[in-house]
């Protein structure tokens, strides 16, 4: 999919044709406005007013109309229809353009070509300033002994990215006089303190995107790693522990309490403690690799997630994805969340694209993988069958109420099919090839 060119134009002129100089403009209409250069800008704030002035660079203030906003915000949605934008750009990308145009031009369209215009003053710049990039993508609760490497992600430690980072900025070439590049890299020292502040370790990623882009693209490509190392957090540390890492936004602190009061007559206080903050961080280390491999056949993950994801099959997609919500799981803030993200994760491995999600189909396929048994088969059933009653309940009803030991077997049932596709799905043709076998356990082969 693409931008039409001729919508572009006919909506570039509106917007030139409702931008204006030297006019009155109100706050509280519909105005779109470019404060010029020289203008005093001044606002009140909970820590006092603020006070400033436009660059004189920047030229007149221009006021764009009801009609140019509206053309103007058409404009953005029309160029993100091109797919290479609509990957590796924002849309603020857009905007900022459309704005420097219009300043640089002082809201008065060219009479040249208006295609050509729109090419070389918008769309060529836009691509060329998708560029690759390089980004540290801050880790909460995890500390890296053992460089680690998940698909195209690197977690290394706080010790490591600083001095990548100092090296870095070492070579770096700052504009303005002496003085001026001292102000810039005493500000960017400011910065690089407060980004190593409170974390241990960061993801170290490669991407390729604009710069309005990059930090969202960096963050999703990370996501998936720190996901795939996440969904196998119980597998080395208790639920107690709480070792829960991710980015610093996942990661809940403190604790809260519960007052109650006994209202009979034995009356009386009682106070539960609710701990939220980890008791533990998680380690990459040697010994729990070791670990991972050895019970959750990691390696086959990595190998998986290095893999471009155009060259993957069918049934390494349901892997990554099952991994995502099992990750998810961890760092759900209620246990029915917790739960909820399980049962996705089982879901997407018990039941093939295109099929109908039934209790029956379900719990027969989650059963015949899990137990070979007939008496053990018939109880894990009944099980599974009360659980995914809840689960449907949640869904569909709000429900809440879930135990804390129905997650935990969820995940553990969820984490125990999982590692029985890594170590066999390279016999599969398919997922549902997969699903297919599963079912002939209980129907026999037509």
């Amino acid at each position: 999919m693409c931008y039409n060119k001729g919508e572009l134009i006919n909506l570039l002129r509106v917007i030139f044709q409702n931008t204006h100089q030297d006019i009155d403009w109100d706050f509280n209409k519909a105005n779109k406005v470019l404060i010029g250069g020289g203008s005093r800008i001044s606002f009140k704030g909970e820590k006092g007013n603020f006070e400033g002035v436009v660059p004189d660079g920047e030229g007149p203030t221009l006021v764009i109309l009801k009609d140019g906003i509206s053309a103007f915000n058409k404009f953005v949605i029309e160029v993100m229809k091109d797919n290479e934008f609509k990957k590796y750009i924002a849309p603020t990308a857009i905007e900022k353009k459309l704005e420097s145009v219009l300043r640089k031009t002082q809201g008065k369209l060219p009479e040249t070509d208006i295609l050509e215009f729109l090419k070389l003053e918008i769309l060529k710049p836009l691509r060329e300033e998708i560029r690759p990039w390089i980004a540290y993508v801050p880790i909460d609760n995890l500390t890296v002994q053992n460089k680690l490497k998940i698909g195209d992600v690197v977690f290394l430690s706080k010790e490591v990215v600083k001095n990548e980072l100092d090296d870095l900025y070492s070579k770096h070439q700052y504009a303005g006089t002496t003085e001026e590049q001292n102000e810039q890299r005493e500000g960017i020292n400011k910065v690089l303190d407060y980004f190593y502040e409170n974390c241990y370790s960061y993801a170290k990623v490669a991407v390729r995107a604009h710069e309005t882009k990059s930090s969202q693209k960096a963050i999703e490509i990370a996501y998936v790693s720190i996901n795939a190392l996440r969904a196998f957090t119980h597998i080395m540390y208790s639920h107690t522990m709480k070792p829960y890492f991710g980015l610093p936004n996942e990661v809940q602190r403190g604790a809260w309490l519960t007052v109650l009061y006994g209202n009979d007559e034995n009356k009386g206080f009682h106070i539960d403690f609710h701990q939220r903050q980890s008791l533990v961080t998680f380690e990459i280390n040697e010994t729990n690799i070791n670990k991972l491999n050895e019970y959750c056949c990691f390696q086959k993950i990595q190998q998986i997630l290095a893999t471009p994801p155009d060259k993957r099959r069918d049934i390494e997609n349901i892997i990554i994805q099952t991994l995502q919500a099992l990750g998810n799981s961890v760092v759900s803030p209620t246990i029915d969340m917790k739960f909820l993200n399980c049962t996705i994760a089982l879901e997407r491995l018990l039941i093939a694209e295109g099929e109908e999600t039934t209790t029956e189909r379900f719990t027969d396929r989650l059963t015949l993988i899990l137990s070979n048994d007939p008496k053990n088969r018939l109880r894990i059933r009944e099980k599974a069958k009360d659980l995914y009653n809840k689960r449907s309940k949640i869904v569909h009803a709000a429900f809440f109420g879930v135990e804390e030991e129905d997650y935990r077997l969820f995940e553990n049932w969820a984490i125990g099919i999982l590692v029985h596709i890594l170590k066999t799905y390279s016999k599969y043709k398919s997922h549902k090839d997969f699903c297919n076998i599963i079912d002939e356990l209980k129907y026999g082969k037509v």
